[in-house]
């Protein structure tokens, strides 16, 4: 069999295609395409000591074995971590966005200073990396400091924090609703009725929530980490401290704002427009 592109795949553990690819009589073109690096996320998705071993031995010797391979990440961030481990030859590709052409979108966010009721998203797997906790306390902070509006706080995903989080939401009298998983359709009602996205990992690939509620009106606002600075930059939303107090003071400055907030979403690429540099770096 003869192969025109290999590429090798990778979040946090790589298949090592350069070790066999030499045993090809017509060796082809390779890439490892390496979306992120762990780092912080051992520390939450582990336990002591498991999570000190695959953060400060198990990545870096994996990620060593790429030294020397043309390699491809989603954005800036993710480029720097992978030079600090060594990797030398990194190019930049941000990820294509699936426009809706049957939904045109905003040319400004979905805020406005008369809005009595402000909704925020919260869109990700209910796992210790992706800090849903913080989104709650951000809205507890929020509505505490502004008594003059109604904020409403949409949680969309699922996972083994979901109980948990119920519980602690069920303490705090705020208006909290749990989705679930949903379909597409009803996440891009919601996203496009809504006024924040509420974006709080502890690292990122890329943030394709972000994209996609940007698309439909709702403001990124984003912690300050690798992945979610980058798209959070592109689209025009707002990157803050690691802190949920910090998200709700920065909520509450852009809802007490009279400027109008420009949605940039067109800077934002198609997969097609993805496709074509893709093909032009694998050359």
């Amino acid at each position: 069999m003869k192969w025109d592109l290999i590429i090798d795949c990778i979040n946090v553990r790589g298949f090592h295609i350069d070790s066999w690819i030499i045993k090809f009589t017509e060796q082809p073109k390779y890439l490892a395409l390496i979306f992120q690096t762990a780092e912080e996320v051992w520390d939450e998705m582990l336990p002591f000591p498991l999570s000190t071993i695959g953060r400060r031995i198990l990545e870096p010797y994996w990620l060593s074995k790429y030294k020397k391979s043309k390699i491809l990440t989603i954005c800036n961030s993710s480029a720097e971590s992978l030079i600090k481990y060594g990797l030398k030859d990194v190019r930049v590709l941000n990820p294509g966005f699936e426009f809706d052409p049957d939904f045109e979108s905003p040319k400004q966010f979905n805020i406005s200073r008369s809005d009595q009721t402000v909704e925020i998203v919260f869109c990700a797997r209910l796992v210790g990396m992706k800090r849903p906790k913080d989104a709650i306390d951000a809205l507890r902070s929020i509505s505490a400091m502004d008594k003059s509006r109604k904020y409403r706080l949409h949680i969309i995903g699922d996972g083994k924090l979901r109980k948990k989080l119920e519980d602690y939401a069920k303490n705090l009298n705020l208006s909290i609703i749990f989705h679930g998983r949903i379909s597409n359709y009803e996440r891009n009602s919601i996203y496009s009725k809504s006024h924040f996205l509420i974006a709080t990992s502890v690292r990122e690939g890329w943030g394709l929530t972000v994209s996609e509620a940007a698309y439909y009106g709702c403001i990124p606002l984003v912690y300050d980490v690798p992945g979610l600075r980058d798209s959070a930059n592109l689209v025009g939303g707002f990157v803050v401290e690691e802190d949920s107090q910090k998200l709700a003071n920065k909520m509450k400055e852009i809802v007490g704002s009279e400027k109008q907030i420009s949605n940039s979403i067109g800077r934002i690429q198609t997969w097609e427009e993805t496709a074509r540099e893709f093909l032009a770096v694998a050359e």
